[in-house]
C-alpha cells in the first residue's frame, strides 16, 4: 500500500523575511537564537570570504538592535551539495576537507 496516498500534501507557506522573525522573537522574550549557517547568511556558498562576512555582520547588527544573541551557529552540512553523502565521514576527500575547512570558520564567528 502506497502511504504517501494517505498523507495529504502540505501547504505552501508564505515566507516570513528574517528581520520579522527575529523582530518576532524579541517580542516573544526570547534572549538568543540558534543558527544554521544559512540562515544567517543566505547563499554563503556564491559569496567570497568578505561578502560573507559583511552580510555577518548586518545580521549581528540586526539582533544587536533587538537586545539578542546568536546562541551558536551550526554547519547545515546536510544540505549541501558536497556533504550530501556524508561530510567528516564521507568516501570523498574533497568533501571532508570542505566540512572540515567550515569548523573553524564557525567556531571564529560563534
Amino acid at each position: 500500500m502506497c502511504t504517501q496516498a494517505l498523507i495529504p500534501m502540505a501547504r505552501p507557506r508564505n515566507e516570513i523575511p528574517f528581520a520579522a522573525k527575529v523582530k518576532r522573537f524579541a517580542e516573544l522574550g526570547f534572549s538568543a537564537i540558534q543558527f544554521h549557517d544559512d540562515d544567517a547568511v543566505p547563499n554563503m556558498n556564491d559569496l567570497t570570504d568578505e561578502q560573507i562576512k559583511a552580510e555577518a555582520r548586518k545580521t549581528k547588527a540586526l539582533l544587536d538592535e533587538y537586545g539578542l544573541k546568536a546562541e551558536f551557529v551550526a554547519p547545515r552540512l546536510w544540505m549541501d551539495p558536497h556533504t550530501v553523502d556524508g561530510a567528516y565521514m564521507s568516501n570523498s576527500a574533497r568533501d571532508r576537507a570542505y566540512a572540515m575547512a567550515l569548523v573553524p570558520f564557525h567556531r571564529h564567528r560563534a
